[in-house]
């Protein structure tokens, strides 16, 4: 495997891009090559980004057939190449290829609703579904959950709350089950070998954030014959909670043929870097101290702002937010907008304190929500809804997904276990209550109206309406307002365009509020770069909840008050505390020109501040860096205006 260790910042998309020019110059053509990413929109930029680079460089004697191909090349996530592949070697895996992909939450309500059934049925605590889901998210761990004594109860419920859960889904496939098919195909030597003829160029973005099971999945193949190139940084591995290890980057680091470690930064002014240096060397692993090197002549900014003194910590946190506001307002005066400006937070537990700050100082802000408005529960039930509108007899494995979103959605709310007889048939319709067949006839009149009309009548359905909240009804008329901009053909042209504003997040975020100083966690900041930066509330102490099941990090399974229970717990918050350390990186590394730190001094500091402390840039350390604000000395927050 050829191994791309790239720092934020230090352009790890252009590496891929030549990557995949270097490839073309060769012969190869683009259809025999995969692009693999962790999101649609990122997979989409990177075919843009070839697009563009094929169309300059035209005149070369293989641009025509990478033009005609672009479009139809493999640009794709890890979950979509699992796909592809398996669609191609599904004969061999007795698997019928048309199957239908269920998106993550809806695969989520669906096994809940499996769970709840099968506890009922037992007389068991309904609590347990909580336990059931933790290892159902947890799957991707390990070929196989490992019980710890006492824990053997409760996997043998998972594996009949997962059999129950994949009868109901049939042919459509969750993340998870896509996980447990590659490994089935890694098994099989023939439908490996067809894989490294489809594909035997292989590029893999964001490495540092794949599972054990995915590593393997690239490994294998890689070990087939693929030529494998990954690009990836161990220090921004944010993603324990979806299974990811740094483990796995760190292992190909040790064992890559061929290693690239990209330094050079546009993006961070001299001070900025100077900063994230320090930080680095201070506080990673060996391997993944890789200094970077500022080609901007700026010089920047970074202020680490410290609220000391006697006072509750919530007091603290309101004076910390007021000065971090008044700080923003200054930069404003110095020439920075405030939508170049953005906070980041580790909690959403700590955007209240900013949100009355930036109100009580009349500074404007934007909160960025951590999902997309297309992808919203309502709206997706009104696509599922329109779909089936245009059912014309048994429904295929993906018209099987909108039945069952239409069944359990507030449009019908049926309890799947009531109709499960039928959803076992070829063609559920005709055995499905009579109530339920008479509003799936009311969806199939819809295909006959103008496809705005077809939209309106959903979102005024007074079923539909009577369960949702206030707030879904008015994402509701936005969806009316934003539907009424567009043109579409036919209700085909509808359904389409809600399906493609829900695959790319950048157009399918709506932020609240106009422009103003952007509020978000750091996960969502991901990926992000403003001017000015800043990281709030650096004591936030986060964990110290007790979980009633533990999931290991190599699928160890433990039950709390059991044998085993505490030194799962014990380890699992290592793992944690060291992502912590990523996430503030990640933090970090999101500033260009100005990056503010603010923070306040308790008796119990989180581990953001220890990191800072430990960089000799605490309350009491006496770096330039460093500014110290009394509590007493600090004025009262104004009423807002």
């Amino acid at each position: 495997m050829r191994l791309y260790v790239a720092s934020a910042g230090t352009g790890k998309t252009h590496a891929l891009v030549g990557e995949l020019l270097a490839l073309l110059r060769q012969g190869v053509p683009l259809r025999r090559m995969a692009a693999v990413t962790f999101t649609r929109k990122a997979a989409e930029e990177l075919r843009r980004r070839i697009q563009g680079e094929v169309a300059r460089l035209s005149s070369a004697s293989w641009a025509e057939e990478a033009q005609r191909e672009v479009y139809g090349a493999v640009f794709t996530t890890i979950h979509g190449f699992m796909a592809e592949a398996i669609r191609h070697t599904a004969p061999l895996l007795s698997l019928d290829p048309d199957f239908a992909l269920l998106d993550e939450l809806l695969a989520e309500a669906l096994f809940l609703e499996e769970a709840r059934s099968l506890l009922y049925l037992k007389g068991l605590d309904p609590a347990l579904e909580g336990s059931l889901l933790a290892l159902y998210r947890k799957r991707s761990l390990a070929g196989a959950f490992r019980a710890l004594p006492g824990a053997e109860g409760l996997l043998e419920l998972f594996q009949e709350v997962l059999s129950g859960y994949h009868r109901r889904t049939r042919e459509a496939l969750g993340p998870g089950d896509l996980e447990a098919l590659a490994l089935r195909l890694l098994e099989h030597p023939q439908a490996v070998r067809r894989v490294v003829e489809r594909f035997p160029y292989l590029l893999v973005d964001e490495y540092q954030d794949v599972n054990p099971l995915q590593g393997r999945f690239f490994r294998v193949l890689e070990e087939a014959g693929v030529q494998v190139v990954a690009v990836g940084d161990p220090k921004q591995s944010i993603y324990l909670f979806r299974n990811a290890r740094v483990e796995v980057f760190r292992q190909t680091l040790k064992e890559a043929a061929e290693v690239h470690r990209l330094a050079e930064t546009r993006r961070h002014a001299k001070a900025v870097a100077r900063f994230l240096n320090r930080f680095v060397e201070r506080l990673f692993p060996e391997p993944e101290r890789v200094p970077v090197v500022p080609l901007r002549e700026e010089e920047g900014l970074v202020e680490v702002h410290w609220v000391v003194g006697e006072g509750g910590l919530p007091e603290k946190r309101e004076k910390e937010a007021a000065l971090l506001v008044e700080r923003l307002a200054a930069l404003r005066g110095q020439g920075y907008a405030y939508r170049e400006m953005a906070v980041l937070v580790r909690n959403r537990a700590s955007l209240p304190f900013l949100e009355r700050a930036f109100r009580a100082l009349g500074v404007p802000y934007v909160l960025r929500r951590g999902q997309s408005f297309f992808k919203r529960p309502e709206v997706r039930d009104v696509y599922h809804a329109l779909r089936l509108a245009l059912l014309e007899g048994p429904p295929s494995p993906k018209e099987r997904i909108s039945l069952l979103a239409f069944l359990r959605g507030p449009f019908v709310g049926v309890d799947l276990g009531q109709v499960e007889e039928a959803l076992q048939a070829e063609d559920p319709l005709p055995l499905l209550p009579p109530e339920v067949r008479m509003r799936l006839d009311g969806l199939k009149a819809l295909a006959g109206l103008r496809p705005l009309e077809a939209l309106k009548a959903l979102v005024r359905d007074e079923v539909f309406l009577r369960r949702l909240s206030r707030r879904a009804r008015a994402n509701l008329d936005t969806l009316l307002l934003l539907a009424a901009e567009e043109r579409f053909p036919d209700l085909e042209a509808l359904l389409e365009w809600l399906k493609v504003r829900a695959e790319d997040p950048e157009t399918s975020e709506l932020p609240e509020g106009g422009e103003g100083v952007q509020l978000l966690t750091v996960h969502a900041a991901k990926g992000l770069e403003w001017p000015v930066v800043a990281v709030f509330d650096l004591a936030r102490h986060e964990g110290g909840r007790s979980e009633p099941v533990l999931v290991g990090l190599d699928g160890e399974v433990a039950l709390e008050g059991t044998e085993g229970y505490q030194n799962l717990r014990r380890t699992l918050a290592r793992a944690q505390e060291e992502e912590s350390l990523r996430l503030l990186y990640v933090a970090l590394s999101r500033a260009r020109d100005v990056l503010l730190l603010t923070g306040s001094l308790s008796e119990r500091p989180g581990p953001w501040a220890e990191a800072l402390m430990d960089l000799g840039l605490g309350p009491a350390d006496q770096d330039p860096l460093v500014h110290r604000h009394p509590l007493a000395g600090l004025p009262p927050l104004p009423s807002p205006p």
